[in-house]
Order: structure tokens, then sequence, then C-alpha cells
């Protein structure tokens, strides 16, 4: 299996930033933009991965590491050393290309995992990053668990009109 090679990734850790204890740690992967910004800002005592060439370690601080997007078991170990039991992944980031993803052990492992979903679309290379990081132990959380204004009440959203008449016709 995959995961056999992988155990390394499994390390313990404690928690470094002080928070209640019946609250769950939560990391943040961090691309570009002002997303991830947004969700540390909110959050100060939360881990930070910045990844190079998408995010600058400077503009998270002491709390932020940087490491290449194919460092994923320094990523993953990083996370659990810290304590963290869920992850947020925000920001925009170009999928490198296959030769330049340099990964280590972990980041093998994970290629493994993803196989064909890299060259099937975003949506299915998110879907199967998700898949390995929440089988390496992590709850893959959404941005709105730390900003919820980001999501629209359900009054808001709306159809376009040429929809709704083609609803209507079928009716």
């Amino acid at each position: 299996s995959i995961g056999a090679g992988c155990d390394h990734l499994r390390v313990t850790g404690k928690n470094k930033a002080i928070m209640p204890a019946e609250s769950p740690i939560i990391g943040l992967i961090a691309g570009s933009g002002q997303l991830p910004l947004q969700i540390a800002e909110k959050s100060p005592f939360m881990p930070v991965v910045c990844l190079n060439g998408f995010a600058d370690r400077a503009d998270y601080g002491e709390r932020a590491i940087s490491l290449r997007p194919g460092q994923v078991g320094r990523i993953l170990q990083y996370f659990k050393a810290q304590g963290c039991t869920h992850l947020i992944l925000a920001g925009g980031m170009q999928k490198p290309s296959f030769l330049s993803v340099a990964p280590d052990w972990g980041g093998v492992c994970a290629l493994a995992h993803i196989g064909l979903s890299y060259f099937k679309g975003d949506d299915s290379l998110l879907r199967a990053v998700r898949a390995f990081v929440e089988r390496n132990g992590f709850q893959v959380l959404g941005a709105d668990t730390v900003l919820p204004d980001l999501t629209l009440p359900p009054e808001a959203v709306t159809i376009p009109d040429s929809a709704k008449q083609a609803l209507e016709a079928h009716a």
C-alpha cells in the first residue's frame, strides 16, 4: 500500500501555540493572494506553511515556515509537531510541472497517491490532495471555518433569468 512507506509522516508532537486545550489546532497551508493572509490575521496562533514562490513567510511572522510544494513530508511533519489536527489550504498556486516538484519522500508518496489526478484537471487534483492529507491524519477545513462571512446566505443565491425561464417552461 502507498501509505505503508509513509508511516514516518504520522509523527506526533506537542502544540507550541497558546490556545485553549479543547480547541482543535488548525494549521494553514498558504498560497498566494489575500485569503490566506486574512485567515492568518483572524487566527494569530495558527501555524503556517508558506509555499515557496506563492506566499512570503515575512507576511506571517515567526509562526510560519517556508517550504517547497514538493516537501509534503516536511509540511505534514511540521503540522504534526505543532499539534495540528485540522488544516486549511488557502490561496492561489500554479500547478507545478511534474518534473519540477522535486519531492521529498512524503512528496513521492503524495504523487503516488495523486497519480493520474494530476492530469485530470484542477478539481480532480484538489480532491486527491485533500484525500491524501486526510489519509495522513488531518481533517481539511474550508476557509469559512475562520472567515464565516465568506459564504452567502441561501437567499442570496440566484440563477440567471434565462435559466429561470427554462425551468418554468419545463415545469
